[in-house]
């Protein structure tokens, strides 16, 4: 990663900004102050940092193919302690360890969540979203914390995880438009799903994020 960002032009002195990004406030300030293209740099970061950390370890890739998953929705108030226990874990795992951005996970809106839950045959998390009503998160219908079990990638499970969360939001709120802030690397798939950005991307917790519609 430093010698493609040494390529795009970053300073020496700002090429730890792969390590430091979600941790000092003075890499932040740095990066965005400093003379260089930043559009090139975050594509290429994020291209990169996008890959599998390897430092985890998530166990052996068993999706290589379409998988079945069951698909339950429930309110905060309704999930066992073993469902919540496993959908934090999940989120822990994905956007606090395998992204490395320390960050307030548990942020007090989950109590007025639904919770797309999607379970493999053996009951194993595999994906999962949360879901708001307007008015709770945006003004709009919402969709969050869209996860996906690493081990389980790569077998369109993404997909099917927003293709279920936009079916459930229907459900539970009517047909409405759906906001999401979504992280920039992964526009291009959140179009295809109907979405399109709205207004310029944004910083949240050092991660290059986008607000997307879907009307």
């Amino acid at each position: 990663m430093y010698y493609v960002l040494a390529a795009l032009g970053l300073p020496a002195w700002l090429q730890t900004w792969r390590c430091k990004a979600c941790f000092s406030p003075f890499a932040r300030c740095a990066f965005w102050l400093a003379p260089i293209d930043k559009d090139k740099v975050l594509a290429a970061y994020w291209l990169v940092r996008s890959r599998p950390n390897r430092g985890s370890n998530p166990g052996p890739a068993l999706a290589s193919q379409p998988m079945t998953v069951h698909w339950t929705t429930k309110p905060f108030d309704t999930l066992t302690l073993t469902e919540l226990y496993a959908l934090l874990q999940l989120r822990s795992e994905v956007f606090v360890v395998e992204q490395t951005c320390p960050f307030l996970d548990i942020d007090g809106h989950d109590q007025a969540a639904y919770h797309l839950l999607g379970r493999t045959a053996s009951g194993e998390l595999a994906a999962y979203a949360r879901l708001f009503a307007a008015g709770r998160s945006y003004a709009q219908v919402s969709i969050g914390r869209v996860v996906t079990a690493p081990r389980y990638r790569r077998a369109g499970l993404g997909r099917q995880l927003m293709s279920q969360a936009i079916a459930e939001c229907a459900a539970l709120f009517g047909e409405q438009p759906i906001k999401i802030g979504a992280q920039c690397y992964l526009q291009a798939f959140y179009e295809s799903l109907g979405f399109v950005q709205q207004g310029e991307p944004y910083l949240e917790d050092g991660i290059p994020h986008q607000y997307m519609l879907r009307a």
